[in-house]
């Protein structure tokens, strides 16, 4: 008799029912292991080759797969690219960057390949590998069907660095337009002055950017040849040749050049009349002095302002009656450029015309005299600074604050610790740095509480890390290690300044455990390094990098820190591709000799402590 199921239980299977249902399971198993090992495979490619292969075929097959920082396609039109690739292949290029050496071989292989845009992309990435082996090949490429992919290679000889492409790069003058330019620029960044004859006759391109790439290149070739030619472009019709002419002729350093640049103070475009002012400033020639004095009596007022701001770029005491009489010119901002001149001269008999001037009706005028007079380190100037402090614009007050600290006066204590409650973000920020260069510790504890008191106000808390870590106060520490993990970089990065600065067994710990929860990979890697060597070190290897973010960083906490050792470093960044670093190194460079020249004993104790931080919002 057949034996009836239970309820509840189900019947028992067939055998031949089980034998499929343990096939069917090996089936999936089997399947599931194969798409796990596909996706592996995908994932991370076994070798070198492959890896570059990916990369390149993310080209060939045009999927957009990552969108790029607005920072690298920033980078990518400042470098002069206009290929027909997408941005995304930026992101791309740079990943092949990162394998090095190991990737060159592959794309090697690749300059070869049917498609113009691997083959350009491929050209980009060699470059920047910097790898000499690749010379033949990308001059090769220079013959390219494709405009584009000449483009790249010509940039990427000049990245390449090697001078056997000079003759290569000399023919590509002669090619379209995209090509002109971007073999202009590499015969710029080659410096070999068998190029002066061609990129002369560059200069007269029908292309406005082919002329700007002549500019830029004959002033970093720094041959004197070429100041009748830069000259000349002076009166170029496109704003930008004559900027980059001006550059150029600053960069080549030959007196020769300062009549037309004296008369390049009265072109139509600020931007020209303030790159011809800077020329004349790196010129630095007395010969400048008399045609730019005689420019303060110009009956224009932008000539008038930008003679003032050159004569306080050369700096030659020459010019101070000048200057001080220029203080009671009609226009506001001839005022404010001579105020800010007369710092420049560092003679301390320019004091009491900066003291009327600090009483100007207009706040620009005021600001720059206070800013002066914190420079110029004369003790008289402090009860009016102090005063300053009281003054209903902000930026005033900031710049009172910010002198009272280059001033170095304890006495000037309790009044910048009551500005760290100012209604204005901008003083407090100056106060706190202030405070740091005071180089008082009684100052630790105010500074402390304003970490605290400005959880929103980044630029806040990253001046009182500083100032923590330049008077080196141990009980700073948690409130440092807190900052490290602050969601903006900046504040970071004074975070980490700051407890590299202290130094202390606590200090280190702190940034040693800290540094793997700091959101910037940059910050991370100067962390690193500031462990490894001191703060101030780091900052000089950064800025001997590759151009990225902390570039800026960098010279803004030189700045602050106002170490003699930096200046080489910051001579080299005035010269980057980034505006903001230019002109930051500038004045960093520029306040560390000001300092050290007027007022050596206390830029001995700057540079060994930190004490004049200044400011550099």
């Amino acid at each position: 008799m057949s034996k009836t199921p239970m309820p509840g239980k189900a019947a028992s299977r067939s055998p031949a029912s089980r034998v499929k249902t343990g096939l069917l399971t090996a089936a999936l198993l089997l399947l599931v292991v194969l798409v796990g090992l596909a996706v592996l495979a995908f994932l991370k490619p076994s070798g070198p080759e492959d890896r570059v292969t990916a990369l390149l075929n993310e080209v060939r097959e045009g999927r957009e797969v990552r969108e790029p920082s607005w920072f690298m396609a920033l980078i990518y039109k400042m470098r002069g690219r206009r290929s027909l690739l997408s941005r995304w292949t930026l992101e791309i290029e740079t990943d092949l960057v990162k394998l090095g050496a190991e990737a060159v071989p592959t794309l090697l292989a690749a300059l070869k390949d049917p498609m113009a845009d691997i083959r350009g992309v491929a050209a980009g990435a060699l470059g920047r590998i910097g790898d000499p082996q690749a010379l033949p090949a990308l001059v090769a490429v220079l013959k390219d069907e494709t405009e584009y992919v000449r483009e790249a290679a010509a940039r990427a000889l000049g990245e390449l660095g090697d001078p056997q492409a000079v003759p290569a790069l000399l023919a590509a003058l002669k090619d379209e337009e995209d090509v002109r330019e971007a073999a202009a620029r590499a015969l710029g960044a080659l410096g070999d002055p068998q190029a002066i004859h061609d990129l002369v006759a560059a200069l007269d391109d029908k292309a406005e950017r082919v002329r700007m790439a002549a500019a830029g290149a004959l002033g970093r070739i720094g041959d004197p040849q070429a100041v009748p030619a830069l000259v000349a472009a002076l009166e170029d019709e496109a704003d930008g040749v004559r900027l980059l002419s001006a550059s150029a002729l600053g960069d080549l350093g030959d007196p020769q050049a300062i009549p037309a640049l004296v008369a390049a103070l009265e072109d139509e475009a600020e931007i020209v009349r303030w790159a011809a002012g800077l020329a004349l400033d790196r010129i630095g020639d007395p010969q400048a002095i008399p045609a730019l004095v005689a420019a303060l009596k110009n009956e224009k007022e932008y000539v008038r302002e930008a003679a003032a701001v050159a004569l306080g770029d050369i700096g030659n005491p020459q010019a101070l009656p000048a200057l001080v009489a220029a203080l009671k010119d009609e226009a506001e901002s001839v005022r404010a450029a001579a105020a800010w001149a007369l710092s420049g001269l560092g003679d301390p008999q320019a004091v009491p015309a900066l003291l009327a001037a600090s009483k100007d009706e207009a706040e620009d005028v005021r600001e720059q005299a206070a800013e002066s007079l914190g420079d110029l380190g004369d003790p008289q100037a402090l009860p009016a600074l102090v005063a300053a402090l009281d003054d209903k614009a902000e930026d005033v007050r900031a710049a009172a604050a910010r002198a009272l600290g280059a001033l170095g006066d304890p006495q000037a204590l309790p009044a910048l610790t009551a500005a760290l409650k100012d209604e204005a973000e901008r003083v407090r920020e100056a106060a706190a740095t202030a405070l740091g260069a005071l180089g008082d510790p009684q100052a630790g504890d105010a500074l402390i509480a304003a970490i605290d008191d400005n959880k929103k106000e980044d630029s806040v808390r990253a001046a009182a890390a500083f100032a923590l870590g330049l008077l080196k106060r141990p009980e700073g520490v948690p409130a440092l290690d807190e900052a490290l993990r602050d969601k903006d970089d900046w504040a970071a990065f004074a975070a980490a300044t700051g407890l590299a600065l202290i130094d202390t067994p606590q200090a280190r710990e702190a940034l040693r455990g800290g540094v793997d929860e700091v959101r910037s990979a940059d910050v991370r890697r100067f962390s690193t390094r500031a462990l490894e060597t001191s703060a101030v070190t780091a900052m000089i290897e950064e800025l001997r990098g590759s151009d990225d973010d902390l570039h800026y960083f960098a010279v803004r906490a030189l700045y602050y820190l106002n170490d003699p050792s930096a200046l080489a470093a910051l001579d080299k960044a005035r010269t980057s591709d980034r505006p903001d670093v230019r002109l930051g190194a500038r004045a960093a460079a520029r306040r560390i000799r000001r300092l050290a020249v007027r007022r050596p004993a206390q830029s001995r104790r700057a540079g060994k402590a930190g004490r004049d931080i200044g400011i550099g919002s």
